[in-house]
């Protein structure tokens, strides 16, 4: 909305503009020329907005409820959201494995029960065949390097979880019509780590392997990329992509209106000294053009 009112007062202080130069003399159609280029390129730079919309069929509802679910408070660290990824699916007192409904991303390699005794998972059919769809889900795993401590290789997956989601909405966008764009970093747009390990990470599984030094750990984790999530990553980069136009327009608008009040000045400083300076002022008024155009592409 603020930016809706920056653009109405944008075309408001064009029109005052030309209303200005329009009752100096005649010798002013350059300035009223510039006025109607700004006006125009307002007003079609709107338009174009409008008609790029990646996905013009959105509803804003979807967009609304998109926007609750990344605003929504977080009061979960990355180390509890690692550990409730990894919290045990076994339940020794009743010797059985948790219904995968119940708890959908709780598995680890060893779980202990009330008596201390220690429990092996077997190693997931998802670590060694890792599925790239199931459905209208997409699966990925992804896999940190032998470390340690299972500390380490989870401060590593942190960054490959992101780098995941990252390509995964590359590859969204690239589906979608006419888009050249590159998927920015999903923190930007607003998709956080939490986000990342509440709704899209579904499993994880830790490797022990045995070195000469001792003990190696290696995680693994499955990713699944459900029609849902995947509308909440292109609704995340559609704000992301309005917000980046709407600030170029503005640059563009603040540019032109800056020209357009110099060229009035110009004129002005002409009128009043008479042609003495036109030269000068045409050579210095180039130059600052120049200038200001190697900034802006800058």
């Amino acid at each position: 909305m603020a930016v809706s009112w920056g653009m109405l007062a944008a075309i408001v202080a064009s029109l005052v503009l030309l209303k200005i130069l329009a009752s100096k003399s005649s010798g002013h159609t350059i300035g009223i020329a510039l006025g109607a280029l700004l006006l125009a390129a307002v007003v079609g730079s709107m338009i174009v907005r409008v008609r790029h919309n990646p996905t013009p069929g959105v509803d804003v509802l979807a967009d609304a409820s998109v926007e609750a679910v990344l605003a929504q408070e977080v009061t979960e660290s990355n180390e509890e959201l690692w550990d409730r990824l990894t919290k045990s699916r076994i339940n020794l007192s009743a010797g059985q494995v948790e219904d995968k409904a119940t708890a959908p991303m709780e598995t680890k390699e060893e779980a202990k029960g009330d008596t201390g005794t220690e429990a092996t998972v077997a190693k997931p059919d998802w670590v060694e065949n890792p599925p790239k769809r199931m459905g209208n889900v997409y699966r990925r795993v992804v896999t940190s390097d032998q470390y340690s401590t299972v500390e380490e290789c989870h401060f590593q997956l942190e960054a490959k979880l992101r780098e995941a989601v990252r390509e995964r909405m590359q590859t969204l966008v690239d589906s979608g019509a006419d888009s050249l764009h590159q998927a920015p970093e999903p923190d930007s747009i607003g998709i956080g780590l939490d986000f990342i390990m509440r709704e899209i990470c579904q499993d994880e599984y830790t490797e022990t392997t045995e070195a000469s030094f001792g003990e190696m750990k290696r995680v693994h984790v499955l990713m699944e990329f459900n029609p849902a999530v995947e509308t909440q990553l292109r609704m995340a980069w559609m704000r992301h992509e309005r917000i980046h136009r709407l600030r170029v327009v503005g640059v563009f608008v603040a540019g032109t209106l800056s020209l357009l009040a110099g060229a009035y000045g110009l004129l002005q400083f002409d009128t009043w000294t008479r042609g003495y300076y036109t030269k000068r002022l045409l050579l210095g008024a180039s130059a600052a053009i120049i200038v200001a155009v190697v900034l802006l592409l800058s």
